[in-house]
């Protein structure tokens, strides 16, 4: 089976969030697998070192019109990673910036990237039978597909975060480019790209299974839940991660070891008071607003500092810089790392006691599942893929992090309060530590439904 897999991103080249993990890891696995010949086709982001990848042509694309060659034209690239092939679409026009989602006229890159895409399946001769999208960049691809190729692919979308729809009004300036790049007369003035995709795919998979759940209610499908309903509804799978990536001791004695001189190691980089028994929380991820629950972490910082205890945060986003810089400042005990820094990830993961994840919504969420691998306990929002992933220790004696299940202030405060008290009992926390090491979510488990689902596709 030939499968294609679309994406803005994948870890090993480019990568700004779940997203590029998960291409990497489903792509890896699926390629061990028997009668399975995966490729993965993203954009060539000025950031992706040349020296990585091959040549391989120069695509000219039908131009019926005054525009300039930039907009239609594209280099080809080709690289391996685990036994996958990777393809890149070079333009600088639409790709010069590392801003993937974002940006004006954000949609004549989404189109043209779908458009490019099917360009390279007709110039390279690929017999392709499904087509992985991935959330709204490609949400457009199956219709230009239906009015460019001979033969159509099944296709198979994963809903990683139906939040970020892809809702855009077309300007007036726009609309002819956009139509040559459908290839056919774009009716509306507006497009919601996951909305086509939903509507146009074969097969509808979100991120977890209580995401699944959430996004076909009114209050959490943010309207599309309607189209998901009529297409047939959504399948939730769990994200795996790779663990290759993520070297750890496979005997737990001498991994607690490291992962205590990991921590005292992490606090004299950070100029941070040494020691064992003090608190170390983290957080890693995106700074965007009340998704994150990155409000809360500002809403508890006075408590973690006037205890004395240790709070790095890692991430950068569109809102809370400021806010995380000021603290910074305020609190020696606080240290905001405002950038994107997958190497410094690692560390943190490895050496804090606690992760803070406070989301209001996560559809699955890696963050606290690399977190457990490396033995550093959770604390969660009981939402959506953390529902799934996380066990509470005050609740159950195999619980591998802490929960709060009302959205409210003092519940995660409270929460915190219950990882402290456990905390300072060692052998209760190290049960815990033990919980959270013990737990798979290796790629290697979670792809049999992604198999199952691709040969359904063909026999359908």
């Amino acid at each position: 089976m030939e499968i294609l897999i679309s994406t803005l991103e994948a870890e090993g080249f480019f990568k700004i969030g779940g997203i590029g993990d998960y291409v990497s890891g489903l792509s890896k696995v699926l390629s061990n697998e028997d009668n399975f010949n995966v490729k993965v086709i993203m954009p060539k982001f000025k950031s992706i070192d040349d020296e990585n990848l091959e040549f391989l042509t120069s695509v000219h694309m039908e131009n019926n019109s005054n525009y300039a060659d930039e907009l239609f034209n594209f280099n080809l690239y080709k690289s391996n990673l685990a036994n996958v092939e990777f393809f890149f679409i070079d333009n600088e026009h639409y790709f010069s910036d590392e801003d993937a989602y974002v940006g004006e006229s954000v949609y004549l890159r989404f189109v043209f990237f779908s458009k490019a895409i099917v360009e390279t399946i007709k110039h390279l001769n690929w017999n392709i039978d499904v087509i992985h999208l991935n959330d709204k960049p490609d949400g457009l691809l199956p219709l230009i597909c239906k009015a460019n190729l001979s033969k159509v692919p099944k296709f198979i979308l994963t809903i990683h975060s139906i939040y970020y729809a892809g809702h855009f009004k077309i300007k007036n300036e726009d609309i002819d480019l956009f139509n040559s790049y459908l290839g056919f007369k774009w009716k509306e003035k507006y497009v919601c790209f996951l909305k086509e995709s939903i509507i146009n795919s074969d097969k509808l998979v979100t991120v977890g299974i209580s995401n699944a759940e959430d996004i076909q209610t009114p209050e959490k499908g943010f309207y599309l839940d309607k189209y998901i309903i009529e297409n047939g509804g959504v399948t939730g799978i769990l994200n795996g991660i790779n663990y290759d990536i993520y070297p750890r001791f496979d005997d737990f004695d001498k991994f607690l070891k490291n992962k205590r001189k990991a921590k005292l190691t992490l606090q004299k980089k950070f100029n941070l008071e040494v020691g064992e028994n003090i608190p170390l929380f983290m957080f890693c991820g995106r700074l965007s607003g009340k998704q994150k629950g990155c409000h809360y972490l500002l809403g508890i910082m006075d408590y973690l500092m006037e205890n004395n205890y240790q709070f790095i945060l890692l991430g950068d986003g569109p809102r809370y810089r400021k806010e995380f810089r000021q603290c910074s400042n305020d609190y020696p005990n606080f240290i905001a790392c405002i950038e994107h820094n997958e190497d410094l990830a690692q560390q943190l993961y490895e050496a804090s006691d606690i992760l803070l994840m406070p989301s209001l919504c996560e559809p699955n969420g890696l963050s606290q599942i690399i977190a457990m691998y490396y033995g550093t306990v959770p604390i969660v929002h009981n939402v959506g893929g953390l529902k799934d992933t996380v066990i509470d220790y005050s609740k159950y004696p195999d619980g591998n992090g802490f929960k709060f299940y009302n959205y409210e202030l003092e519940d995660f405060l409270n929460a915190v309060n219950e990882a402290l008290e456990t905390f300072i009992n060692k052998e209760k926390w190290t049960q815990v530590v033990k919980n959270c090491y013990n737990e798979d979510y290796s790629w290697e488990k979670m792809v049999n439904p992604y198999i199952e689902i691709y040969n359904n596709l063909m026999e359908g």
